[in-house]
């Protein structure tokens, strides 16, 4: 992840977070039209929505390399996402997604990022 990137989802840290608020369904319209770089913060979020996960899993599951995940989730918690970084090896969201990442979790915990 590239310096310009990493800034810029540091900016967007308020639009993400009113993302993550919206109905699942305006969530899966707003989706597509979203920049790359949002997408690929919006998908670690959903990777570390239900549980705490270690970089390696993160990366397993986004496809995306161990050191992108670790900028990653780094940007986005100093860009005022609710992320919690246990150590150096595992990161954990305990709210938002979308629906289709939604289904362990308890509907009524899920009210957005605080």
């Amino acid at each position: 992840m590239n310096k310009t990137t990493k800034e810029y989802i540091k900016e967007c840290g308020s639009s993400i977070r009113k993302y993550w608020e919206l109905h699942p369904e305006e969530q899966e319209w707003l989706y597509p039209m979203l920049q790359k770089r949002l997408r690929t913060a919006i998908t670690v979020l959903e990777a570390i929505s239900d549980r705490p996960r270690s970089y390696s899993e993160i990366a397993k599951i986004t496809s995306l390399s161990e050191n992108t995940v670790k900028q990653l989730t780094y940007a986005l918690k100093e860009a005022g996402i609710g992320i919690q970084v246990f150590s150096e090896d595992r990161a954990y969201c305990p709210m938002g997604g979308r629906k289709r990442n939604l289904k362990k979790l308890d509907e009524r915990s899920v009210q957005g990022i605080e």
